[in-house]
C-alpha cells in the first residue's frame, strides 16, 4: 500500500474538509496496485461531495473519477490515476 505525498493530501483535504463536521478531519483512503485510490467518509459525520469537487480531486490526482458507492455506513469515492 502506498500513500499520497503530503502536498497532494493537503490539496484534497482543502476540498473535502467543508463536507465534514469535525474540525481535525484527516483523509482516509486506500491505494491499490492497479492505481485506484478510494476515499472513505462516514455517512454519520458528514455529507456527500459534489460532482464539481470530485472533478477537482480527479484533476489533482491527474486521473479520473470512476465511482461512488455506500458501503457499511460510509461513502466510498474511487479514482483511477497514473502511477
Amino acid at each position: 500500500m502506498a500513500n499520497l505525498d503530503k502536498d497532494t493530501e493537503a490539496k484534497i483535504l482543502e476540498i473535502v474538509k467543508k463536507y465534514r463536521k469535525e474540525e481535525n478531519y484527516q483523509l482516509n483512503y486506500l491505494i491499490t496496485e492497479d492505481n485506484v485510490i478510494t476515499f472513505f467518509s462516514s455517512i454519520n459525520i458528514g455529507k456527500t461531495i459534489t460532482s464539481e469537487d470530485l472533478a477537482k480531486i480527479a484533476e489533482i490526482l491527474n486521473g479520473e473519477f470512476i465511482g461512488f458507492k455506500i458501503v457499511n455506513q460510509e461513502y466510498r469515492f474511487s479514482f483511477k490515476f497514473s502511477g
